[in-house]
């Protein structure tokens, strides 16, 4: 899929108050008052003293401006900036793209810097290679390896936040032609994503995909056990171009669902995806080992 800029990049920061004051359009005395009154200070020191603002600081003052520039009183503007979650910020730092970087972020539960690894990915190799390459390895290191964490915090909760937000933002993006919003007025045949498992992600990444390359998608997901009669209604009610199954358990436990799939869908249209697609499944379906060459196989077969 294309490439996506996620985010804006700050990446001349940290800047001095009339550096700043300049990149923002305001004076230097509006920051050095809200510095003063309202809390918004710049957070790094150079090794003269020199306060410098950062790039996160930057990204609060830009929704400073935009807030007043909406009639909202300073006052009123720089309380709800202080109090929005950091990952919130449109704001891109250094980062560099690894997986134990992006675990090293999700266990320090930095959202900022855990969205911004994520986001590089995404704007350098795709959603689906990022997810297959970087996202989904970093989940399975955090789930096999879990380390002791303070209340109410979850580093696996950090990162599935931070990658739902990246799959909304692939999907809201203005290269986008065929978002969740315009599908219910597109008559074109859809292509109906079941995801058997606990991995929904992995569905939502892949619908994201698909929705990227102007193909209308639904997904339904669950357990294998609470799958089979409204996957049976789903197919009966609405016209399918493609089915795609992906079996996200252990192996064989989508088989029966993967029975009753061949039996209405034809095999040329239902593609099997995941760890718990056996051998005999590709008996009655196209059988594929990861996302990329999913979206490539109904991409490629899709009447546009």
């Amino acid at each position: 899929m294309p490439r996506v800029a996620l985010s804006a990049s700050l990446a001349d920061a940290p800047l001095s108050v009339a550096a700043a004051a300049a990149k923002l359009g305001v004076a230097p005395a509006t920051l050095r008052t809200w510095d003063r009154r309202y809390g918004l200070s710049p957070s790094e020191r150079t090794a003269a003293a020199h306060r410098r603002y950062t790039a996160v600081d930057m990204a609060r003052l830009q929704r400073m401006v935009s807030l007043c520039h909406a009639g909202i009183s300073a006052c009123d503007a720089a309380k709800r900036v202080l109090s929005e979650p950091l990952v919130d910020l449109d704001v891109d730092v250094d980062v560099e793209i690894s997986k134990p970087h992006l675990v090293a972020a999700a266990r320090a539960h930095d959202r900022v810097i855990t969205r911004s690894i994520i986001d590089a990915a995404v704007a350098r190799d795709g959603l689906v290679a990022s997810w297959e390459h970087l996202i989904a390895p970093a989940l399975q290191e955090l789930h096999e390896n879990p380390q002791p964490e303070p209340p109410g915090m979850s580093s696996l909760g950090v990162l599935l936040v931070a990658t739902r937000k990246a799959i909304v933002r692939v999907v809201d993006n203005e290269g986008c032609k065929c978002g969740p919003a315009r599908l219910e007025h597109d008559r074109r045949p859809q292509v109906l994503v079941i995801s058997a498992g606990s991995d929904v992600l992995q569905a939502e990444v892949f619908a994201a995909a698909l929705l990227w390359q102007n193909i209308p998608v639904q997904v339904i997901s669950g357990a294998v056990s609470s799958l089979e009669a409204p996957t049976l209604q789903f197919l009966e009610h609405h016209t399918w171009h493609q089915v795609v199954l992906i079996d996200s358990g252990v192996a064989g436990q989508g088989e029966g669902l993967l029975d009753d799939l061949s039996q209405r869908v034809p095999p040329d249209r239902l593609f099997a995806i995941g760890s718990g697609v056996c051998p005999r499944s590709c008996e009655r379906a196209t059988c594929l080992h990861s996302l990329t060459a999913a979206v490539s196989e109904v991409v490629a077969g899709y009447p546009y």
